[in-house]
């Protein structure tokens, strides 16, 4: 498999909360557009880093309060029912 621009194999960001949002366009999960959705399998690695760090700056202007990176791994994930928006992980180092 070809490197990515970061030097790693790229994972989807998919969390499984799969709804578009209407009026954003976007995944309310993942925060990527139903052509990102659809064509994910299919864009090279290099594409799918871009995607990533479109996402980040997406969350960040639509969710100016939630984190745009993952809590350490020891840190405690927010209550679902406390009303936090769903964590997007960043893509881990390599992938086997």
């Amino acid at each position: 498999m070809k490197p990515s621009v970061f030097g790693r194999a790229v994972r989807s960001p998919c969390i499984s909360v799969c709804r578009i949002d209407e009026v954003s366009g976007y995944c309310t999960g993942c925060y990527r557009t139903i052509d990102e959705i659809a064509g994910w399998g299919m864009m090279t690695d290099d594409r799918k880093s871009l995607v990533w760090e479109a996402l980040r700056r997406r969350r960040a202007t639509l969710d100016p309060v939630a984190p745009t990176e993952a809590p350490p791994r020891d840190a405690q994930a927010p209550s679902a029912a406390a009303g936090s928006a769903p964590q997007l992980t960043p893509p881990p180092d390599r992938m086997d």
